[in-house]
């Protein structure tokens, strides 16, 4: 009897384990906190916001970086590679090589590396007779952008045309969207599913759940670039002609719903703040030298707020949602002046005035969609990173990679020589 009594209880007690047993909490990734960043002599390097830690992540074979940007298109210029861009986890990264072969022939390949592996994989490689980068000033060969830390969508110069392509980390399941020409403008969901594109005029949404990954969606516009996603990506703010000569718009996922948040004139950019509490809208100047400020739009009341009524030339929300950095430009020195914006406190702060390399400028103008592949804060919201040069040091020095501390504490930090960085985003 009392051996039953025994074995009931331990049944009890697996029964009552079994019945309050939970899914376990996945643990969490820990923190990589690494700059990726383009060295001048051609190679990806990583390193940490110390400065210690360096290691050099692209293929052996490269050469200077002045000798492709020099090469006259008849000699051979060696193997350069340029424009890092990390996944959403921060595991692995991508990245582009260039060489010239001459004869209006061009070597071009995309990569992917793991970090934590150490090994490198070929996912893509332009056709030789193609006709080269999709922009030469700065030379960027593809243009990256993670849809998942599994997936990467990319447009490439294939056949005389801009074209959109997505693939596997691993180089498998290359698919040619039905995408061709520029201008090509897009941001993916939160969860990596859906692309908003905005192509030439008119929108199109990408699903690739669906038997069919392209849909023609009906809002048509050409005054502004990039579209934004709400974080929780049930919706994303494009603008819009069809309302009142031209509004910002809130549109459902499916395209269907919409509603308009303000009515804008002339050409803009904006992003929804991480937190979806805010949108930050700034207007493009059609000009050197015209008036383009800074706002603020409250996501629920609609409210609209001006931080900055001077030319602001590109802005990008910390992690934390609580700062702006953005940058406006200083003629009398000339330079370009990096700034962080407060929204607590509702203070400004300068950070440093820069002299950009080619490559970061070419991000800088192109803000609106390089903030989603290419943003320079650190995971705690503390330091933005920069390449070029600061007032302070000579012209004929080479471009460096710079942090910036938005806290005003510290002087600006040379990490190591450098065309373009990018901070991990954990």
């Amino acid at each position: 009897m009392a051996l039953w009594a025994v074995l009931l209880s331990a049944l009890g007690l697996l029964l009552l384990s079994a019945c309050s047993s939970e899914t376990p909490t996945p643990t969490p990734l820990p923190p990589v906190d690494l700059i990726a960043y383009s060295g001048v002599d051609g190679h990806i390097y990583t390193i940490a916001r110390d400065g210690t830690g360096r290691k050099r992540v692209s293929p052996e074979t490269s050469g200077l970086v002045v000798s492709l940007l020099a090469a006259p298109p008849s000699q051979e210029s060696e193997v350069s590679y340029s424009w890092p861009t990390w996944s959403p986890d921060a595991t692995k990264l991508a990245f582009s090589s260039f060489r010239d072969r001459g004869s209006l022939q061009f070597e071009m390949r995309l990569f992917v590396t793991d970090i934590q592996a150490q090994s490198v994989k070929e996912v893509f490689s332009n056709p030789l007779e193609d006709t080269g980068p999709i922009s030469y000033t700065p030379i960027i060969p593809h243009y990256t952008l993670w849809a998942s830390s599994e997936r990467l969508s990319f447009l490439a110069g294939v056949d005389r045309e801009i074209t959109f392509h997505t693939v596997n980390a691993d180089g498998s399941d290359l698919v040619q969207e039905d995408l061709f020409r520029a201008p090509l403008y897009y941001s993916w969901s939160p969860d990596g599913t859906r692309a908003i594109v905005h192509h030439i005029e008119g929108h199109k949404l990408i699903d690739l759940s669906a038997e069919e990954h392209v849909t023609e969606l009906p809002q048509i516009t050409n005054s502004y670039r990039a579209p934004s996603w709400d974080p929780t990506g049930e919706r994303y703010i494009i603008a819009d002609d069809e309302f009142e000569g031209g509004s910002l718009v809130l549109a459902e996922a499916d395209g269907e719903g919409k509603q308009v948040l303000i009515p804008i004139t002339g050409d803009h950019a904006f992003h929804w703040s991480p937190d979806g509490k805010h949108i930050g809208l700034s207007e493009l100047p059609t000009k050197p030298g015209g008036q383009s400020g800074l706002s603020l739009i409250d996501a629920e009341t609609l409210e609209k707020q001006d931080i900055k009524t001077e030319e602001v030339f590109a802005f990008f929300w910390s992690p934390d949602s609580q700062k702006i950095a953005y940058v406006k430009e200083n003629r009398s020195i000339p330079a370009l002046e990096w700034w962080a914006y407060d929204l607590p406190s509702d203070e400004h702060t300068l950070l440093a005035p820069m002299r950009h390399s080619p490559d970061n400028t070419g991000l800088l103008l192109f803000f609106d969609q390089f903030a989603y592949s290419h943003g320079p804060w650190s995971p705690d919201s503390r330091y933005v990173v920069v390449a070029g040069r600061t007032i302070e040091m000579p012209r004929g020095q080479p471009s460096a990679i710079i942090l910036l501390d938005t806290a005003g504490e510290e002087d600006p930090r040379f990490l190591a020589e450098g065309t373009l960085g990018v901070w991990s985003p954990r």
